[in-house]
């Protein structure tokens, strides 16, 4: 296969993983999703319940409940299918890349083998920081005009247009634009640091390789 493709499709996957994989993740992480979920500050019999239902609901261990009307719980099957997608492609792309390591590690001769290994953590290092330099660029756009953003990112992973409801549907007043402002904050965090630990770490075995 061509050089400048591989070099292309693992800057790709790392892209793919750290701006689309690690925030699926971190939206389904229980300690943010309920730490902002009581944040907005909506009291009502079995709000607790609602909250865990959808939560199980994403994380494929129970069914939505009764309480979502017919076009919610739609939506909300197309919300789990697009997180549960990313979280999938994103598993592989780092067992590719896993595997990718392996192999080079199992080249013959150490002047091959160190070169293969330069390259490698070259892209895995270029990727992480075309992702933050990405994830600080949508930063600044959401924050800017976050129900803009919000309203655009619907459109494009929803194209079907299920995903507007009334102010008092349960759905929104669940999850109104405030929960998910507050969990883009700590998903943005959380994954910054994540990335900039990545590529420390990156290059803390690029100078480890070199000797």
């Amino acid at each position: 296969m061509n050089k400048r493709l591989i070099n292309f499709l693992t800057v790709f996957l790392v892209v793919f993983i750290l701006v689309l994989g690690i925030p699926s993740f971190l939206s389904l992480n229980p300690f943010i999703y309920f730490n902002e979920a009581k944040k907005t500050n909506i009291v009502f019999d079995d709000f607790e319940y609602l909250y865990e239902n959808v939560h199980g609901f994403l994380l494929l261990r129970n069914s939505l409940s009764d309480n979502f009307t017919i076009d919610e719980n739609n939506h909300m099957q197309d919300v789990r299918l697009l997180i549960n997608t990313l979280k999938i492609f994103s598993f592989i792309f780092i067992m590719v890349l896993a595997s990718t390591l392996f192999l080079i590690n199992k080249i013959k001769g150490t002047k091959k083998r160190k070169t293969e290994l330069t390259n490698f953590f070259n892209n895995l290092k270029k990727g992480g920081f075309i992702s933050l330099s990405f994830l600080i660029f949508l930063t600044i756009i959401v924050f800017i005009n976050f129900s803009f953003s919000f309203d655009a990112f619907h459109r494009i992973f929803f194209p079907q247009g299920n995903w507007l409801f009334s102010a008092d549907s349960l759905l929104i007043t669940l999850f109104p634009q405030t929960f998910f402002l507050n969990m883009a904050k700590k998903i943005f965090i959380t994954n910054t640091l994540f990335i900039s630990l990545l590529i420390l770490i990156i290059h803390l075995l690029e100078n480890q390789n070199k000797y």
